[in-house]
């Protein structure tokens, strides 16, 4: 996501690197699994946010 934002040149580099260092590891583990499969066979971003929220609530 990061690569494109910085491609497209949507944010500067300084705010792109904040976004990459305060990322949840579980969500850039995420990318990285969606990255290795074909488009069509990836699970929607939607799942891991619902995973995330479910968490925060859990947590509260």
């Amino acid at each position: 996501m990061t690569d494109f934002i910085h491609g497209e040149a949507l944010l500067e580099e300084a705010e792109i690197n904040r976004i990459i260092e305060s990322a949840p590891s579980d969500l850039v583990a995420f990318q990285e699994r969606a990255a290795q499969q074909p488009v069509e066979a990836r699970e929607p971003m939607s799942t891991w946010l619902e995973r995330f929220h479910a968490q925060e609530i859990h947590h509260a």
